[in-house]
């Protein structure tokens, strides 16, 4: 079975008509995302919208959403981590990060090293492929998670925001939340996962090294050196050559086929766009 993944931080949905544009020539199997948001934290001129809703319907996708916070009288206005998928969503669960709380103004940066913080992991059953290619869509019926067990098919699909400083520095609270990560990780024994996100972090950072004890990271040795868009970030002109902090992660039953960071101007960071292999 063959999975293609797109990893994005959809930056509140700034360039939505070209983030759709881009996922429906993509035709990813499996999408995480973050800075997945609601009403008047959108960046897009709709803050009506609620852009995962409107991401799932234009793309006819399943998925789940999983707010950090909500804006007090205004439960419409979020903030998220959220996962699409061509397949049929079994069970969903949270893992708070940093407690979820409710806010009466808008962050951005004044609470940033303190916002609340989650991993939502989605369990999902792809049916193998008619002819090589992506999974289609499974057949209703066909067993639960209690009748097969993660593994034949079904699989975990996690995506997760990390906390986030000015400087990619680590702090104890950063590694506090990896460690809780990559505990949850390993308590997920010998099922199969797919993890993405922006994690705010580099290689070699301690954050990401608790990480990559627990699981494979498919974005070392493919050349991908940046996963910021310097077109559009706000803060280019003090990131030289950009950050690597978005990575997919698996555990050790996928096999890399391909790994890219396409130029393209659907966020202030570039989508990391891969191919899996289930071995």
């Amino acid at each position: 079975m063959r999975l293609k993944v797109i990893q994005i931080n959809i930056y509140h949905g700034k360039f939505l008509d070209k983030l759709i544009s881009f996922l429906r020539g993509e035709q990813p199997d499996i999408i995480t995302m973050q800075e997945v948001s609601g009403g008047r934290v959108n960046f897009w001129a709709d803050q009506r919208m609620d852009i995962f809703q409107h991401l799932r319907s234009a793309l006819g996708l399943e998925g789940v959403v999983a707010p950090m916070f909500r804006l007090i009288g205004d439960s419409s206005s979020y903030e998220s981590n959220a996962v699409l998928a061509r397949g049929k969503i079994l069970a969903s669960n949270t893992v708070q990060l940093k407690a979820y709380r409710d806010y009466s103004d808008l962050l951005w940066e004044k609470d940033g090293p303190e916002m609340p913080r989650n991993a939502l992991d989605v369990i999902v059953r792809f049916s193998p492929p008619a002819r090589g290619g992506s999974p289609l869509l499974p057949e209703e019926g066909r067993g639960v998670v209690g009748e097969e067990g993660v593994g034949e098919g079904i699989f975990h699909i996690l995506s997760t925001h990390g906390a986030w400083t000015k400087a990619p520095v680590d702090t104890p609270e950063k590694i506090r939340q990896a460690r809780l990560l990559a505990e949850y990780l390993r308590g997920l024994g010998d099922e199969p996962f797919i993890l993405g996100g922006d994690f705010n972090m580099e290689p070699g950072s301690e954050v990401i090294r608790i990480l990559d004890k627990a699981a494979s990271n498919t974005c070392y040795g493919s050349g991908i050196n940046n996963t910021l868009n310097l077109r559009t970030h706000r803060a280019a002109e003090v990131l030289g050559a950009g950050r690597l902090v978005d990575f997919i992660y698996t555990s050790p039953h996928f096999r890399v086929e391909s790994i890219d960071a396409p130029e393209v101007d659907v966020s202030d960071h570039l989508p990391v766009r891969a191919m899996l292999s289930w071995t």
